[in-house]
């Protein structure tokens, strides 16, 4: 069976595999995800802007492309159970972690008082959507896995952020990161944590 393939912008080509993984495909004919296409990525900025439309279905996508490309090089690195137990959960927070947004993204928040996240949680942990439903059927436990990944308080130590089951902190799947995608000498900035735990990307001197 062949390849569900998307034409992105930035990416070119975003494949999903219709055999192995035709849940994702059900997860994005979710209204819950289609709705995304009418959510502009960068709120009201294509006002001003008009090439800035891209809108946060797009995006989704570009992440699961890449949290795809991501997953290939841990299955290199360490084809275990626990990285085979960790796809599931990974692919769909990548593909439905923004499925909260409401009207022009973040712009809506301040008014409402809420993050994205908290909405993203509830659609997802909502037994009569169709996302839950979808979740469901691939394991019992998916939504409330997928929902604590995408949960930005579920964190082990302040300024320490973990996914469940694994004791990897911000720096280390930084250093992996850089390790997987770029030489050092390639790597274009310096970037790292505070001490606050906030990620920053510091120009280097030219």
């Amino acid at each position: 069976m062949s390849s569900k393939i998307f034409r992105d912008p930035l990416y070119n080509y975003i494949s999903i595999d219709r055999s192995k993984d035709k849940w994702l495909l059900d997860l994005l004919d979710c209204p819950e995800v289609q709705r995304l296409r009418r959510i502009h990525q960068l709120g009201v900025s294509y006002l001003t802007y008009p090439g800035a439309d891209h809108n946060r279905l797009a995006h989704s996508l570009g992440v699961l492309h890449l949290m795809q490309q991501a997953y290939q090089h841990l299955e290199q690195i360490s084809d275990d159970e626990e990285t085979n137990r960790g796809r599931a959960p990974l692919f769909a927070a990548a593909l439905i972690h923004d499925v909260g947004h409401g009207p022009y993204s973040h712009l809506f928040e301040p008014c409402l008082g809420v993050h994205h996240e908290e909405w993203s949680k509830a659609i997802i942990l909502d037994e009569e959507t169709s996302i839950h439903m979808v979740l469901k059927k691939v394991d019992r436990s998916l939504p409330r896995t997928v929902a604590e990944l995408i949960d930005s308080r579920n964190r082990k130590n302040e300024g320490e952020a973990v996914l469940p089951n694994s004791g990897a902190t911000p720096r280390e799947d930084l250093r992996m990161a850089q390790e997987l995608r770029f030489r050092r000498d390639e790597f274009p900035d310096e970037c790292g944590f505070n001490n606050q735990g906030e990620f920053h990307v510091y120009p280097k001197e030219r």
